[in-house]
């Protein structure tokens, strides 16, 4: 009797690095050979086994409804005909056991002409769509191993480098030598501003944005160490990442170096001497800024960069913060500053408004907490049914065998994601609620008003104690205090810093103060 063999792979990816086509197809028939019948095999090259909507498959199906005299359908590993329970219970159900047609999975020893066959291919369909639902940890598993193998897997490429057919790195001709000598000159200690000159001259300017190099790009170059020939791959680290263990991929001598290990140890050493101001670190700031890493554009949210411009008449470096998007016009530093302090003077004028905006606050927390522990014991009495329903269900099992109907397969994983929720409930319930402490938050404030006169070192110690965010806007600039408060359930608190959220601005406003502007500029 004839035998149908199907194969699939997903993507071309899968094609080329997972179990191909053609391998598939080799095992199928070493199978027809085994058993001393013809068969004919159907692919699907770069198809997914989510849905039923593939050529080979849908060409298959429609010879079998034809009338083609097919004894078996033959297939590598059950989620290559479908990774979807419900499709392939109805292929069975509908198409295959009407005509006496057997199903065999040659990986999984599954052969539907059997009692115990029936019961393992339900259990195997299952268990291939638990694997459609991870699907993106699976990729992040395959892009490790590709990542081992010091391949690029998209994202930025380092100056200096490109990539060949081969997805590995080779060195820019163009580029890889200035990046040598910008090395050089940092290791002969000259200077930023030097190196950056050189830089731009040799280089038409970032690839990722076609702009001019800045120190924060000089920094990132000099800071990262695939130039000394180690591949790196941070897996599992973006936003929204679903993978649970982020992962550091380091291949010394991945990829080809632009300088030496001992010339990176010497740049490492630079950089520690600098960062621990030693008397010997070249590139100190010459100036403290109370304000760095506390400004922020009110319009995109991102941090703003502190930028130089010209002297004034009186000589004096003019420093402006501005968006890197350009969402709103620059802002005088000096102004800036002076307006910071213009609001926590503002705000300490209202103290029985922060205090009354932290009673508001606590009075939710309170409520909070209450209804925390309501939900939690409502999530446990679900969690108790769920488990005497899965154990009911586990029982039956154990008593029916292999008459068991499929659909308790689909009824235990329906309950076992239900007990997954509740146990996420459970946690989320488990963060502790967090209550304001006013007078902390006030003696903060009334501490960065008092370093208004002091040293910038001393200004930005209390200020980055007492300002969780400054926002600036063409209209205005607002602080968001850092509120200071304790934490925790039962009395056991400890403390904790959280910032005004303008969501709430009922009970804890932000506070904000025009920008003076001068000939249509922001100053």
């Amino acid at each position: 009797m004839l035998l149908f063999g199907y194969c699939r792979v997903s993507s071309e990816e899968q094609a080329q690095h997972g179990i191909s086509i053609s391998a598939q197809k080799d095992i199928l028939s070493g199978y027809a050979a085994m058993s001393q019948a013809p068969i004919r095999v159907y692919e699907d090259a770069g198809f997914s086994g989510k849905n039923m909507e593939r050529p080979a498959l849908r060409q298959m199906l429609a010879d079998l409804k034809s009338g083609e005299d097919a004894s078996a359908i033959v297939v590598w590993k059950l989620d290559r005909l479908s990774r979807s329970l419900r499709d392939t219970l109805t292929m069975i159900e509908d198409l295959f056991q009407p005509r006496g047609i057997r199903l065999v999975s040659i990986t999984e020893s599954i052969d539907t002409s059997t009692p115990s066959g029936r019961m393992m291919l339900n259990m195997m369909a299952s268990f291939a769509q638990l694997e459609r639902e991870q699907d993106s940890d699976r990729v992040v598993m395959a892009h490790k191993h590709l990542a081992r193998d010091c391949k690029y897997l998209g994202g930025h490429i380092p100056i200096g480098y490109v990539v060949d057919e081969t997805r590995h790195f080779a060195l820019d001709p163009v580029a890889a030598p200035v990046i040598r000598r910008v090395f050089e000159m940092y290791l002969a200690h000259e200077g930023y501003s030097k190196i950056l000159a050189f830089l731009n001259s040799e280089l038409p300017g970032h690839p990722s944005r076609k702009t001019p190099f800045k120190k924060p790009d000089l920094k990132y170059l000099l800071h990262n160490e695939f130039y000394a020939g180690v591949y790196i791959r941070r897996m599992g680290m973006s936003k929204g990442s679903r993978v649970t263990s982020p992962e550091l991929i380091r291949v010394p001598g991945g990829v080809p170096a632009i300088i030496t290990s001992d010339e990176w140890r010497l740049v490492e050493m630079i950089r520690d001497e600098n960062k621990n101001n030693h008397t010997t670190a070249l590139y100190r700031a010459q100036r403290v800024y109370p304000l760095a890493g506390l400004v922020y554009c009110a319009v995109c949210g991102k941090p703003m960069y502190l930028n130089h411009g010209g002297k004034d008449r009186n000589g004096t470096v003019q420093r402006y913060y501005e968006c890197r998007s350009g969402c709103v016009r620059p802002s005088r530093l000096e102004k800036t500053e002076a307006s910071v302090y213009e609001a926590i003077d503002y705000l300490l004028s209202n103290e029985d408004s922060l205090i009354r905006s932290c009673e508001i606050a606590n009075g939710y927390s309170s409520a909070a907490e209450e209804d925390k522990a309501a939900d939690a014991l409502r999530i446990e009495e679900q969690k108790q049914r769920v488990k005497d329903e899965t154990a009911r269900l586990i029982g039956f099992i154990k008593e029916q065998g292999e008459d068991a109907p499929a659909s308790i397969l689909s009824e235990l994983k329906a309950l076992d994601k239900q007990s997954e929720d509740l146990d996420a409930q459970l946690a989320a319930l488990a963060r502790p609620v967090c209550f304001y402490d006013a007078q902390a938050t006030i003696a903060l404030l009334r501490a960065a008003q008092q370093s208004k006169n002091k040293t910038p070192e001393e200004q930005k110690q209390a200020l980055q104690a007492a300002v969780h965010r400054v926002l600036i806007s063409d209209t205005e600039i607002q602080i968001q205090p850092a509120w200071t408060g304790v934490s925790g359930d039962e009395g056991n608190r400890t403390p904790v810093r959280r910032s005004v959220n303008k969501n709430f601005s009922e009970r804890s406003p932000c506070f904000g103060f025009p920008v003076q502007t001068v000939r249509g500029q922001a100053v």
